[in-house]
């Protein structure tokens, strides 16, 4: 998973279709078809993997980036209110944000830097 976010984070780096920002969901399925079509060793940083990768699902990367306790978004104020509301939910451990909760703050980034 560590090896999936590292590559995860190049691409979130990189513009998507029409050089608009990529979206987290753009961005692990780009991450999942580039594993599809060259293998696991797309994940590790070195010539060839050493043979203990696993395939991580597209469920598992976004469960990743949810428990992320790092996680701060830049941009405007909608990102500013999304990291607001994502530090309410960490400072009560009985709350948890589903990975649908998270992707559809990061759609709402995603959305006001579109604009």
């Amino acid at each position: 998973i560590a090896h999936a976010l590292d590559r995860l984070a190049e691409l979130l780096d990189q513009p998507g279709p029409g050089d608009a920002p990529r979206s987290l969901e753009q961005a692990i399925t780009a991450l999942c078809e580039r594993i599809d079509a060259e293998g696991l060793d797309v994940l590790s940083p070195h010539r060839g993997h050493p043979g203990h990768l696993a395939r991580p699902r597209p469920l598992e990367l976004h469960a990743a980036v949810n428990r992320w306790r790092g996680l701060r978004l830049a941009g405007g104020s909608a990102a500013s209110d999304v990291v607001a509301a994502y530090d309410e939910l960490r400072a009560d451990p009985s709350q948890a944000i589903s990975a649908t909760d998270m992707r559809a703050l990061l759609a709402q980034v995603h959305d006001e830097r579109s604009r």
